[in-house]
């Protein structure tokens, strides 16, 4: 087989015609050409840091996608269902992803939970761990979110990150917003990498620690503008990631929106592409051609070096994508879940106050870092109940794995709800039923919508009910990209209608759980302060 178009060698920092010559599923020979040709050939784009249960997607329904969007791999920490499933939903995830057109490669998920203050559905210690690096399907030790238990040498923490040294196999990080101190004793333990950086200062201290800066574009958290700049400094430690993406922005592109952003906001294009694909290959030791003679035949071809719109996906000498609809045969999927929870009453969400001011949770747009605030609530007989009028609604933690647990009930500031409520089961990283609303009503009846499915995402108001159903795990469709993709918009539509200003509001909420994100988030307990690493009394 061969090709002609204009090559983009990321090796010899060129751009020239040539015929590209492929044999069983090899690149045997690149050759110059004396001749004008069209279109451009590409490494294929990588993400280096993704959930993909994130997406609401399986494995199979993401690749369908991705692929239109130049994605060959991903780089994919499993560790949202490990949270539900243990280490089986790792595996379910491996076996799902056997026969997709993306390679998928996976990480060991290092915190399940994510700090041994908070439950889950299931946990991964010591010994699964060295079960899962023992593994060929296993490239690396996921993001190391226990940053407290590694600096303050946790011994369960400081095994794992051992196992991974012995087998060879990188360690992601997760360490946002450390002190100088910190920084260098959590990175000099073999943290490899980070994708937590929100600024150029920020990042170019860890750079200076040898770490990999992954520059995050995703749908709660886009820090691209902010660390587009590292390029002109230190483009050998770039990479791009996604880390959770919802349906609808698949639909409208991936790591190419990433790139053709900073190639038009002037960076050099050579440095931009291998921070899309070279970077993270190298990095993780992936079995991905990189346009070599001799490498496996893995290429993008794209229409121009301005709008990189992908025409052709190659992948293993096989074309997986190339502009024409294909159909695919439907996959019958097994389903996993883990939720043992019985419907709440209106008395559960009661939330008591005594009018004096308390500390409640801000979120912002674009960001899943929070702010603490301290106001007072709107009180009636005793009880504090939403403020429309303040934007300060009720938001409430339940825990989908024991029903005996009561609901956690606080305030928070930012989602701007004019009406009705919302839930969701996708709540990181535990992925317990976390619900914001207008009026204890809705939330009852749209937390109990969740409950009933084992797992949704759901609105309600007064004259309306929708649900997005998330059977596997809680966390995912059984239904392909774009029907997912339609039902999230309907729902995203509704809860803007409502009056929230948020870009991506359920992803913000599924965020507002996760206890390792500064500066405060609600959990099993109360409200968590993420500074001090303790429970608000």
């Amino acid at each position: 087989m061969i090709f002609e178009a204009n090559l983009v060698d990321v090796w010899k920092d060129q751009i020239y015609p040539c015929s590209l010559d492929i044999k069983e599923n090899k690149i045997v020979s690149i050759t110059r050409i004396d001749k004008q040709v069209s279109n451009y050939i590409l490494p294929g784009f990588v993400d280096s840091h993704i959930h993909i249960e994130s997406s609401m997607l399986t494995p199979r329904a993401f690749s369908e996608q991705a692929i239109k969007h130049g994605t060959i791999a991903v780089v994919a920490d499993p560790h949202e269902i490990a949270n539900v499933c243990g280490i089986s939903g790792v595996d379910y995830m491996i076996s799902l992803s056997e026969k997709t057109d993306v390679a998928f490669f996976y990480g060991a998920p290092s915190c399940v939970p994510a700090t041994s203050i908070e439950a889950s559905g299931a946990s991964i210690g010591v010994s699964e761990i060295e079960t899962l690096m023992k593994s060929n399907s296993i490239y690396f030790l996921a993001e190391l979110m226990n940053y407290p238990g590694l600096i303050n040498k946790d011994s369960s923490v400081i095994e794992k990150v051992t196992i991974a040294k012995k087998y060879l196999k990188p360690i992601d990080g997760h360490a946002p917003g450390l002190s100088d101190d910190e920084m260098h004793n959590y990175f000099s333990a073999g943290i490899s990498t980070d994708h937590e950086c929100t600024s150029y200062k920020e990042a170019m201290k860890k750079i200076a620690l040898g770490v990999m800066i992954l520059i995050r574009r995703g749908s709660a958290a886009n820090d691209l503008l902010n660390l587009l700049p590292l390029f002109d400094k230190s483009p050998k430690n770039l990479m791009f990631c996604s880390d959770d993406l919802h349906p609808d922005a698949l639909l409208e592109g991936h790591i190419d929106l990433s790139v053709k952003f900073a190639v038009n906001a002037g960076y050099n294009l050579f440095d931009v592409i291998r921070a899309a694909s070279v970077n993270a290959v190298l990095h993780y030791n992936l079995p991905i051609g990189l346009l070599r003679e001799g490498d496996s035949a893995d290429f993008i071809v794209v229409d121009s070096l301005k709008e990189f719109n992908t025409l052709i996906t190659f992948r293993e000498g096989r074309c997986i994508y190339n502009e024409v609809k294909r159909k695919k045969k439907s996959v019958k999927l097994n389903i996993i879940n883990n939720f043992n929870r019985e419907e709440i009453s209106v008395k559960d969400i009661v939330l008591l106050n005594d009018g004096n001011e308390s500390p409640f949770i801000e979120v912002f747009d674009k960001s899943i870092v929070t702010k603490k605030i301290i106001l007072p609530a709107l009180i009636f007989s005793g009880l504090a109940y939403s403020d429309v009028s303040r934007d300060l609604l009720k938001v409430i933690l339940i825990n989908r794995y024991n029903t005996k647990d009561k609901p956690i009930v606080s305030m928070v500031r930012g989602f701007g709800l004019k009406e009705g409520a919302m839930a969701t089961s996708v709540s990181h990283d535990n992925h317990n039923i976390i619900a914001v609303g207008t009026n204890d009503q809705d939330l009852f009846t749209v937390i109990n919508l969740v409950i009933k499915k084992k797992g949704a995402l759901a609105v309600v108001s007064k004259n309306f009910s929708d649900v997005l159903s998330l059977p596997i795990a809680g966390l995912m469709s059984n239904l392909d990209a774009i029907t997912v993709a339609k039902k999230y918009s309907k729902l995203d539509k509704c809860i803007k209608n409502w009056g929230s200003p948020l870009s991506a509001p359920f992803m913000t909420l599924s965020f507002l759980a996760l206890i390792v994100i500064p500066e405060i988030k609600i959990g099993l307990k109360g409200l968590f302060d993420v500074n001090s690493f303790k429970y608000l009394k």
